[in-house]
C-alpha cells in the first residue's frame, strides 16, 4: 500500500510503499480516450423524436497514463489502485442551465487504471453538452475525482484541545447539519492560532501547522463526531468541557481525491468533419423501423463470493408493435455494458421499454443456495427507453470496497468483516488467494451508517490465540482497508532487569529480539532496576527474547573475579534477575 507522506523525491505523484522501500505506487498525470482499431472510445449520442422526447448517451472510456516517469535506479513501479472514481461535465465559463449536467456522477472503474462514463442525460442536456462541445469556444472539460486508497504515517506528537473553544468554534463553522470530512478538515486548518497545544514525543521536531491540524481532523473527526445515518458527520454535544488529547503518532489508513481534468475542447478540435459526425453524430429524428441500441450498463461490481450475476430482463414493442422480450446477463468476467439492438415500431405504436433488474446471491458462509435479491422484482418503466441502469438505488443495495493490504497475511491467517445493515447481516473473509471483496449490503442505502466488526484470525503458528478485533462499530465509508499496521503492536513490552545476589559487583546484559535480531546492552549494578523494550512482531505473538549475562562477581576477601560469559538462553518471562 502505498504511504501518502512518503513521496518519492523530484517525482510527481508518485509515493512509496509501506513494507517495500524499492517499490513506487505511480498516480496517472492524466486520462484519454482509449483507442481501439484507431479510433477514441467516446461518443455522444442523441435521441429525440419529433417532440422532443428522448434524451441522450455520452459514454466513453478512458486509461490514465503517467507523463514521463523514470523510476531510479534499483527501483521499480507500479500503479495506484483506484477504489472508485466521480465525474462531471465541467464548462470553463458560466452557462445558463447548466447546473443538471454539472452533477457529479459515479463512473465505473475497470481494476486496471480505466474508467468507463457512460451518462444517461435528458434532451435539453444532451443538446446543451453538445452545443458547448462543438461551439467555436471549445469551452467544455471533464473533471474526474479518482478516489486512491492508501496510508499516512502520522506523526510523532500529541494534540491537546480546549473543550469549549473547540466545540464552540466548530459549531460556528460547521452548524447542525451532517458535514463531510473535507469540511471538517477545512473547519480545523481556520482555528485560531494558538488554540490548539501540539507537544512533540521525545526529542522529535514538530511538522509545520497545516499538516498537525490535518492529522488532528483525521483523528479527531472518530472521537467528537457521529456517522449520521443518511452519510456525514455529526458534532457530537456531550462531553464539551473536557480537554480532548489525541495522539498523532500512529498509521492510519485513508482513501485521498486525486482530481484529474480533461479537455473535451483540444480532443474536438483534433477531429475533422468525418470525426466530428462519428464522435458527436448529428441529433435525428428516430425514424419509425429504424434500428436502435438499448444501452445496458452494471454499476455493480460482481464477485463470486457475493453478488455473482447481474440479471436484466427487458419488455419493448418490436418492429410490428408486438413486445418482444430480451434477457442480459452480467458475470464478474465479462464487460460491464452491452446492448440490445431492436427497430423502432411502426409510427402509430411509442417506443416503451421496462426492465426488471435482480441479482444472484451466493449462498452464505454456513453454505445453501443462491438466492435473488430483490426476492420479488417487477419491471419498471425506464425513464429513457436507450439507457437501462443497473445501479445501487435500484437495487436498494450498498456496495463496499472490502481490501487487505500487502503483508497483512504476513501476521495472520484470514480476516473476516461482518456487516450489519438494515438488510440483515453480510460475511465477507479475506485470503491470501482472495485479498479483497466486492461486498453488497442488500436492503441498504449507500450513504447510510452500517456496524462493521473486523477480526483478524490467527496465523497457524499461533492457533491458540484468539480473534484480534480491529475494529468495531458504525461506518459510512465504501471503501473498507485492513492495513498490516492494524496488527502491529503498538507499545513494546518492558522488560524488568536487577541484580538479585550481593556478591555481583556488575553485569553486562544483552537482550536480543528473535525476529528482528536487534540487541540491547545494559550494564546493571547493585540495587538498580533496568527496563528494556522488547517489541513483539504482532498482536498474535507472544513474548519471547533472548538473553545473556556477563558477570563480575566478588571473591571472600571483597576482590572481582574474573568475569564469566553466560550462554544464550530463550525466554518469555517479564522479569530477570541475575542471581
Amino acid at each position: 500500500m502505498l504511504v501518502f507522506d512518503r513521496p518519492v523525491a523530484h517525482v510527481g505523484n508518485a509515493f512509496l510503499d509501506d513494507a517495500d522501500p524499492h517499490l513506487a505506487h505511480l498516480l496517472p498525470d492524466r486520462l484519454s480516450p482509449i483507442v481501439t482499431d484507431g479510433t477514441p472510445e467516446l461518443s455522444l449520442v442523441l435521441h429525440v423524436n419529433d417532440d422532443g422526447e428522448g434524451g441522450g448517451v455520452f459514454q466513453g472510456r478512458f486509461a490514465g497514463s503517467m507523463l514521463s516517469f523514470q523510476a531510479p535506479d534499483g527501483m521499480e513501479w507500479t500503479r495506484a489502485a483506484i477504489s472508485g472514481c466521480n465525474v462531471r461535465v465541467t464548462p470553463r465559463t458560466q452557462v445558463p442551465g447548466a447546473e443538471e449536467l454539472m452533477t457529479w456522477r459515479a463512473a465505473v472503474t475497470d481494476g486496471e487504471g480505466g474508467v468507463l462514463i457512460q451518462l444517461l442525460l435528458d434532451a435539453r442536456s444532451a443538446l446543451l453538452m453538445r452545443r458547448l462541445a462543438l461551439g467555436d469556444d471549445r469551452v467544455l472539460d471533464l473533471s474526474f475525482d479518482l478516489e486512491i486508497p492508501g496510508r499516512a504515517q502520522g506523526v510523532p506528537a500529541t494534540a491537546e484541545l480546549p473543550g469549549v473553544q473547540l466545540w464552540d468554534h466548530l459549531s460556528a463553522q460547521l452548524g447542525a447539519a451532517p458535514t463531510r470530512p473535507v469540511d471538517i478538515e477545512r473547519a480545523f486548518l481556520s482555528l485560531p492560532k494558538g488554540l490548539i497545544t501540539f507537544h512533540a514525543m521525545g526529542r522529535a521536531s514538530l511538522p509545520d501547522t497545516d499538516r498537525l491540524l490535518r492529522e488532528t481532523a483525521a483523528r479527531a473527526r472518530a472521537l467528537i463526531f457521529d456517522p449520521d445515518p443518511d452519510g456525514g458527520h455529526v458534532l457530537i454535544e456531550r462531553d464539551r468541557m473536557s480537554t480532548l488529547r489525541v495522539a498523532l503518532d500512529t498509521p492510519r489508513t485513508e482513501v485521498r481525491t486525486h482530481r484529474i481534468d480533461w479537455s473535451m475542447g483540444d480532443f474536438v478540435a483534433g477531429l475533422d468533419d468525418a470525426g466530428r459526425s462519428r464522435h458527436f453524430p448529428q441529433i435525428r429524428t428516430i425514424e419509425p423501423f429504424a434500428d436502435v441500441d438499448i444501452h445496458v450498463l452494471n454499476q455493480i461490481p460482481l464477485d463470486s463470493r457475493h453478488a455473482m450475476q447481474a440479471v436484466v430482463d427487458l419488455s419493448f414493442p418490436g418492429p410490428g408493435g408486438t413486445p418482444e422480450n430480451s434477457t442480459l446477463r452480467f458475470r464478474p468476467d465479462d464487460p460491464i455494458d452491452a446492448t440490445q439492438r431492436t427497430r423502432y415500431p411502426a409510427i402509430t405504436q411509442a417506443f416503451e421499454v421496462t426492465s426488471r433488474v435482480k441479482l444472484v446471491l451466493a449462498p452464505g458462509p454456513g453454505g445453501g443456495f443462491p438466492r435473488f435479491w430483490p426476492p420479488d422484482p417487477t419491471f419498471e418503466p425506464a425513464a429513457n427507453p436507450f439507457m437501462i441502469h443497473v445501479s445501487p438505488e435500484r437495487l436498494q443495495v450498498t456496495l463496499i470496497h472490502l481490501v487487505a493490504d500487502d503483508g497483512i497475511f504476513d501476521l495472520c491467517s484470514a480476516v473476516r468483516a461482518t456487516f450489519g445493515h438494515d438488510g440483515g447481516e453480510t460475511v465477507a473473509v479475506l485470503t491470501p488467494d482472495a485479498p479483497e471483496a466486492r461486498v453488497v449490503l442488500t436492503g441498504h442505502r449507500m450513504g447510510t451508517v452500517y456496524a462493521l466488526r473486523i477480526e483478524a484470525l490467527p496465523p497457524p503458528s499461533e492457533n491458540d490465540a484468539a480473534d484480534h478485533v480491529v475494529r468495531d462499530g458504525p461506518e459510512t465509508e465504501t471503501t473498507v482497508l485492513v492495513a498490516r499496521v492494524d496488527l502491529m503492536v503498538r507499545a513494546p513490552n518492558r522488560i524488568t532487569c536487577q541484580i538479585g545476589d550481593d556478591a555481583i559487583r556488575f553485569a553486562v546484559l544483552d537482550v536480543a529480539s528473535p525476529f528482528s535480531g536487534y540487541v540491547t546492552t545494559r550494564v546493571l549494578r547493585p540495587g538498580q532496576t533496568t527496563e528494556i523494550a522488547v517489541w513483539r512482531p504482532s498482536v498474535f505473538s507472544t513474548l519471547a527474547y533472548d538473553w545473556r549475562a556477563a558477570i563480575v562477581r566478588e571473591n571472600e576477601d571483597g576482590q572481582p573475579r574474573p568475569m564469566t560469559q553466560g550462554n544464550w538462553a530463550r525466554t518469555s518471562e517479564k522479569e530477570i534477575a541475575l542471581i
